[in-house]
């Protein structure tokens, strides 16, 4: 399979940091390019596509990803999100999250408690604290296998 991460497909195509477009040109911007880059992919066939968390949360996103293919949610409590963030030293990278208002962990938390609406429609979800490698692998598998795409 091919792989896309949309967020560097949207700075490719931008030609600046997403943090640079949130500076910039604000989140309503981010998510306008955001929206016509999944657009974007919605033809490609045997790609994995890699989003962010709030792309499935704005506009019809969720709706074109379930419709172009198998969505799936990798579901990570907030306090191992933080402290992955923390140990890569990418918090700094993530606009949502650098706001002096509230720590890394509250914000995560505030964005999650928006989110969530979202998250629940996705009927894959693979919780890597709670399931072996090979549970996960396989769960996307059956789900590949029995999708009519």
């Amino acid at each position: 399979m091919k792989f896309i991460d949309l967020d560097t497909l949207i700075e490719q195509i931008a030609d600046m940091s997403v943090k640079e477009i949130f500076k910039i040109q604000g989140e309503p911007i981010f998510r306008q390019m955001e929206a016509e880059a999944l657009q974007s992919c919605y033809e490609l066939q045997n790609t994995l596509i890699a989003c962010g968390g709030g792309t499935p949360c704005f506009g019809n996103n969720l709706e074109m990803m379930q419709q172009a293919g198998i969505c799936v949610y990798i579901h990570l409590p907030v306090t191992a999100l933080a402290k992955r963030l923390k140990q890569k030293s990418s918090i700094e990278s993530r606009p949502l999250l650098s706001q002096e208002d509230a720590g890394p962990e509250e914000q995560l938390e505030k964005l999650y408690e928006a989110r969530k609406h979202w998250y629940q429609q996705i009927p894959i979800v693979v919780s890597p604290l709670e399931e072996s490698k090979a549970a996960m692998v396989q769960k996307i598998k059956d789900a590949l296998s029995s999708a009519k795409l």
